[in-house]
């Protein structure tokens, strides 16, 4: 096999004492003893009987034994990068990640490992459906929980019309997994949210917008089915957040901007408005609570 050398100083070192070799044939110099360190799958493998050296095997090259491996040159160039010393790889594609995140969990390499995890659940922030099926396919418990709960943060029809290859890795029952537990989610919240229970909880004076002096009234039906006499701009503003909740399941929906909008423009009573400011924030802090809260109680079923 023709084989070549990365351009990348760290892997040319004269003092190199293995060459491993990628599924390309390009060549990458290492220290045994960095491998050693970084790796139990390493260690056992050089504590096997070497073959002894031939000038016209291809198990050696410049008197160095090559160890040829399955992965690709650049998965390689990032991975060995973990078992040197002072070296600390930048992981910001999320394909290559998923491919380092799989080398690092068959060679056993601690360092790699966390790394591309952590780096796994960055990319959950902007691909949470892609970043979910990556981790289902190598059974990542963790990365998957986090990446499922993402997914909330994003509209509802995002997930059904994703054609991220990565899908193509997962079987249907985990998709479906994943639908089962959005729902269990919208459901719980859209539950808690509409019923006037948790309400209740806020101390009567926050609840300023029972009180009958200030603008229209409006009738708000809760989840009990039992109408309550609210300030109409309270009873637009919940009707409002409970459609954007439905749409895409975030407490940052819970918006004290849609509420001071709906409030200044109802807003007749000088006591009320002295007060709203601080009672329209506390409230909106623990409807967010809520909305967190049932999220939380849902759990992903997840196969290990």
């Amino acid at each position: 096999m023709n084989s070549k050398a990365p351009s990348i100083l760290p892997f040319s070192s004269p003092f190199a004492d293995v060459i491993l070799r990628s599924s390309e044939g390009t060549d990458f110099r290492m220290l045994k003893v960095d491998l050693i360190r970084s790796s139990p799958m390493f260690e056992s493998m050089f504590s096997l009987p070497q073959p002894a050296k031939s000038r016209s095997s291809e198990d050696f090259k410049d008197g160095l034994p090559v160890v040829p491996l399955a992965e690709t040159a650049d998965v390689l160039d990032v991975l060995l990068r973990f078992c040197m010393p002072g070296t600390s790889p930048q992981l910001d594609d999320l394909r290559l990640i998923c491919q380092v995140t799989e080398a690092a969990k068959k060679y056993d390499i601690e360092t790699a490992t966390h790394a591309s995890r952590e780096a796994l659940n960055k990319c959950a922030q902007e691909d949470p459906v892609r970043v979910y099926a990556i981790a289902c396919r190598l059974r990542l418990e963790r990365e998957a929980r986090l990446a499922a709960r993402l997914t909330l943060h994003q509209p509802v029809w995002s997930t059904l019309s994703c054609e991220a290859e990565e899908l193509n890795g997962i079987d249907g029952h985990e998709f479906r997994r994943l639908l089962k537990y959005q729902e269990s989610c919208r459901d719980n919240v859209l539950k808690r949210v509409s019923a006037y229970s948790w309400v209740l909880s806020l101390p009567s004076p926050a609840r300023f917008w029972e009180r009958s002096c200030c603008g229209q009234r409006a009738s708000y039906v809760d989840g009990t089915c039992q109408p309550r006499q609210v300030q109409t701009w309270w009873e637009q503003y919940m009707r409002k957040t409970i459609e954007k909740l439905r749409a895409k399941l975030d407490s940052a929906e819970v918006s004290s901007e849609d509420a001071f909008s709906l409030f200044l423009r109802d807003a007749r009573c000088a006591t009320c408005q002295v007060i709203a400011a601080t009672h329209i924030t506390t409230f909106i802090r623990k409807m967010a609570s809520e909305v967190s809260g049932e999220i939380s109680k849902v759990e992903l079923e997840f196969v290990s």
